[in-house]
């Protein structure tokens, strides 16, 4: 029998949850606020955030806001702390990753100044090797010069002498043939 029974008759699903929403989403609001609070950004951050328009945006919000039952205030709310903290999060890491990046172009250019810098010290220790040895060369080359130059003067000094004592040759050659043709 229906009237005599003990328990309650249950409602269905939809006005189950009609009638409870303020219980579970307070719990749940709690929870956030919990998990938020442990966080770095306040309440008060939020609302130093820059708007885009603040008088258009905070008239729709404030009309908007009126519009909600008390419970959806508090999970607006709550999500409003919990989107701040995920964009503080993103924003940290975009930051952080910005930071690394300049760290690691900073290092390179580093790196790179110093292998400049060690490279123009070996070409310039290459350079003053190679004049070292091009000077040591040209006098090396003007020695051998000078030696080439004793070598062909003494070689003309020859000739010299060689024509002259061809030409005495020859001049004897012409007397004793003259002395050959008065004695024959």
């Amino acid at each position: 029998d229906p009237d005599k029974t003990l328990v309650e008759p249950t409602a269905p699903p939809a006005k189950r949850i009609a009638k409870q929403p303020a219980k579970h989403v307070q719990s749940v609001i709690q929870r956030v606020i919990s998990i938020s609070s442990n966080a770095s950004t306040s309440d008060s951050d939020i609302s130093s955030m820059p708007s885009t328009d603040p008088s258009q945006e905070g008239d729709s919000i404030a009309t908007w806001r009126k519009a909600l039952e008390p419970h959806q205030g508090s999970l607006f709310d709550a999500l409003v702390v919990v989107s701040h903290k995920l964009v503080k999060h993103i924003v940290d890491q975009e930051t952080a990753a910005k930071d690394t990046l300049d760290d690691y172009r900073l290092q390179g250019e580093k790196v790179v100044k110093i292998l400049e810098q060690s490279h123009l010290e070996a070409y310039g220790k290459q350079v003053a090797a190679l004049e070292k040895h091009k000077k040591k060369m040209i006098k090396e080359l003007n020695r051998q010069a000078d030696k080439l130059a004793s070598v062909v003067e003494q070689l003309a000094d020859q000739r010299e002498k060689g024509r002259v004592a061809a030409e005495e040759g020859d001049e004897m050659d012409e007397k004793l043939v003259e002395l050959m043709g008065m004695v024959a």
